[in-house]
């Protein structure tokens, strides 16, 4: 996996670093693709949820929250080990979650640059980043 994000240095010509912009178009077009995957992941999820009831009878509400960053991954321990993610974005993503309001999704701003033709005028906040579930 790691090995389609870098450039390739085995070539031996010389063409100017056309490689590294060539890479690096490459890798904002996937940056832009997952966050697009996201964001339609938790908007699915979202609507889902709100189909479902709660033992006491209310609408099953939950929150999202979405940001794009790098991120660091591996599995963690040996008597039980789990795949686990580490960095600043699963951090921030983390607290975009937690301060979220119920049956919503919040999205950073890096994300919402990614993904502005996704997300209709309807869906969006007064704070301008956090969606509602509905479609």
């Amino acid at each position: 996996l790691a090995a389609g994000l870098g450039t390739d240095d085995d070539d031996d010509d010389d063409n100017g670093g056309k490689d590294l912009a060539i890479g690096s178009m490459r890798r904002e077009a996937e940056k832009a693709s997952c966050a697009m995957a996201a964001v339609s992941f938790g908007k699915a999820v979202l609507d889902e949820a709100s189909n479902h009831l709660m033992p006491n009878g209310k609408q099953c509400q939950i929150r999202a929250g979405v940001h794009t960053g790098d991120v660091c991954s591996g599995v963690v321990g040996s008597r039980m080990p789990r795949y686990c993610l580490f960095g600043d974005t699963v951090n921030t993503a983390s607290r975009m979650e937690s301060t979220s309001l119920p049956g919503r999704m919040q999205v950073s701003e890096e994300t919402q640059s990614l993904v502005s033709e996704l997300i209709s005028p309807s869906e969006r906040a007064l704070d301008g980043k956090s969606y509602d579930g509905s479609v």
